[in-house]
């Protein structure tokens, strides 16, 4: 079987947060897929289901990890932050 590639650019950012998870979780639970979603907006227990996440600032890559080993970092918590405010 042949490996699916998805390559998401902000395609959930106009839609209501029920909705988004809802998506993102059906792409994310499909077999043999490999997924890049490029997003402003995020739900921390999706970044669960990613195997690596690339956090970027003014075209530079400021960290990189596995979600357990970037959830307490000042960086994805600056961002987890600004999210709180648009819910």
């Amino acid at each position: 079987m042949h490996e699916i590639r998805i390559l998401l650019d902000e395609v959930i950012s106009a839609l209501d947060r029920c909705n988004s998870q809802k998506i993102e979780n059906m792409i994310l639970n499909m077999a043999h897929t490999s997924v890049i979603n490029v997003c402003h907006k995020f739900d921390p227990h999706n970044l669960e289901k990613y195997d690596n996440i690339l956090i970027i600032e003014n075209g530079s890559i400021v960290q990189i990890g596995a979600y357990h080993d970037l959830k307490n970092s000042k960086i994805l918590n600056k961002y987890r932050e600004e999210e709180a405010v648009y819910a």
